[in-house]
């Protein structure tokens, strides 16, 4: 979920990938880093909720912080 998701865009994924809403096999990754998710988060997680989403959350906040390695492979530093 980026920043601009909304808790009814994640009803319409959730009832299309879990229609049963089978607790535990839906996980959402929210991608809108550290300085939006404080704005942003909370409410997306309320909206969820309050829909009866069975979720798992996952916070990603950094994404797009990669460097391609002479592999070729996606890496961060940390």
């Amino acid at each position: 979920m980026g920043p601009t998701a909304t808790a009814e865009e994640v009803e319409a994924l959730a009832s299309r990938l879990n229609p049963d809403n089978i607790p535990g096999r839906l996980t959402l990754i929210t991608r809108m880093g550290a300085e939006r998710a404080p704005l942003r988060l909370p409410e997306l997680v309320r909206g969820v909720a309050r829909r009866g989403i069975a979720a798992v959350w996952s916070f990603d906040p950094e994404p797009g912080n990669t460097v391609v390695i002479e592999t070729g492979f996606q890496t961060r530093r940390l």
